[in-house]
């Protein structure tokens, strides 16, 4: 009789209390899987290091995470702080201690940044991740059975929006956007084009506009943010932002537009799937019933999961 060993993973966290925190608790995943097994975290403030310690039933800590990844034989870290001032070098460190990663989006402040993250890791032969969970809850592969089974005819448009806060514009397409551009991805691929335009109360952003914003993610400009991609076969996508606008993030998701009908993603991060049955019928006229999917649409902690399952 063949025996098989299936491999225990050995994971740590690296967060940083009052300066980003955890992100959005990713190291959580690890302990949602069986197999991998949370061992040590990293973390320069001595309250919040105790009290994930305790939270999660870790016994190695650590004030400094390139200790942590010195002393410990890790296989995958999670990078949790939202903040992104120290990301690349964190990412880096992890990178050549030979772990692989799950970071927090966004991925970095600048685009150089992001691409040395990406050398670093591939040098070391090992996987960079950002958690962009939505992919990988029941939503998304339920409308893409949906359009692959004819439901709203061939794809022509997708139209993501952000949340439209306070942050709408630059910082909301930072810190929102990349759910909503990468479930673009998902239905169409690749871009092949791109075309922006970015306005601050109502004028062309110029050189030397950028701001810092309220947590650290990088430069940002503009309070309206409007993108338009061009995919393969004659798709189209729009992203656009506006700073405070009314619904209270009601609007923030994708819908996706056929030649028959259109389904809705109402939210980016855990999306409810909804199909209506004709292009003509905007979704937001609650005369008209769409058909909500099954199964249920899932939470971010099942979605986080998933990523460093497929990780």
């Amino acid at each position: 009789m063949t025996e098989y060993h299936v491999k225990s993973y050995r994971a740590g966290a690296i967060g940083w209390t009052g300066r980003g925190d955890y992100g959005h608790h990713l190291h959580r995943a690890f302990s949602d899987l069986g197999g991998v097994e949370l061992v040590a975290i990293a973390d320069p403030d001595a309250d919040g290091r105790a009290r994930t310690a305790r939270d999660y039933g870790v016994t190695a800590v650590y004030s400094d995470y390139r200790e942590m990844l010195a002393m410990e034989s890790l296989d995958i870290v999670s990078i949790g702080p939202r903040w992104v001032e120290h990301r690349e070098a964190m990412a880096t460190a992890c990178a050549e201690a030979g772990c692989h990663i799950f970071c927090d989006k966004p991925i970095a402040a600048t685009l150089e940044e992001g691409d040395r993250m990406v050398a670093a890791a591939d040098r070391n032969r090992v996987k960079l991740a950002v958690a962009l969970q939505a992919v990988y809850l029941p939503g998304v592969p339920a409308a893409r059975e949906l359009i692959a089974n004819g439901a709203i005819g061939p794809l022509q448009t997708l139209y993501g929006r952000g949340k439209q806060d306070r942050r709408g514009g630059g910082e909301d397409l930072a810190i929102l956007g990349p759910h909503v551009l990468n479930l673009m991805r998902c239905f169409a691929g690749e871009p092949v084009s791109v075309w922006a335009h970015i306005t601050e109360d109502g004028q062309p952003v110029a050189a030397g506009d950028g701001r810092e914003t309220s947590e650290p993610v990088g430069l940002v400009s503009g309070d309206a943010v409007s993108a338009i991609f061009g995919f393969e076969n004659g798709v189209t996508g729009i992203f656009e932002s506006r700073a405070d606008q009314p619904g209270k993030g009601a609007g923030y998701g994708l819908e996706i537009i056929g030649r028959d009908g259109r389904i809705t993603l109402q939210s980016a991060t855990a999306p409810v799937v909804t199909l209506f049955p004709n292009t003509a019928w905007p979704p937001a006229d609650y005369h008209v019933k769409g058909t909500p999917t099954a199964p249920p649409p899932g939470d971010a902690r099942e979605g986080n999961a998933n990523a460093v399952r497929d990780l």
